[in-house]
């Protein structure tokens, strides 16, 4: 999948460009891209990300949420946040999965 096209549609949902959880919620969806959606969160994806931009799994879990919440705060895009990544059940995990499946769906449109 392409970057350019995830980063577009973060921005397209409210992500500010500025934040680290942007970069990180790209690269989850990279990582995705290579090993699959069954991995496991906590355990391989944060730690994947967090050795790609030097930092620690906490931190990229932190700025991940950050960046899903401002994305959902920003009430001019609700029917775009609501296609890409929902307003429930609102877990990183499933708003990261739910971004991918989106994405992959519209690359094969």
């Amino acid at each position: 999948m392409n970057r350019t096209k995830i980063e577009d549609t973060l921005l397209k949902i409210g992500v500010p460009a500025g934040i680290k959880g942007f970069t990180y919620i790209a690269d989850a969806i990279e990582v995705f891209e290579e090993r699959g959606t069954d991995i496991g969160i906590t355990k391989e994806l944060y730690p994947a990300i967090a050795k790609r931009n030097k930092t620690t799994p906490p931190r990229v879990e932190r700025n991940i949420r950050h960046a899903l919440g401002v994305a959902r705060d920003c009430r001019e895009r609700l029917e775009v946040v609501d296609k890409y990544i929902g307003f429930t059940n609102c877990t990183n995990s499933n708003s990261l999965k739910r971004l991918h499946m989106m994405l992959k769906r519209e690359e094969t449109e």
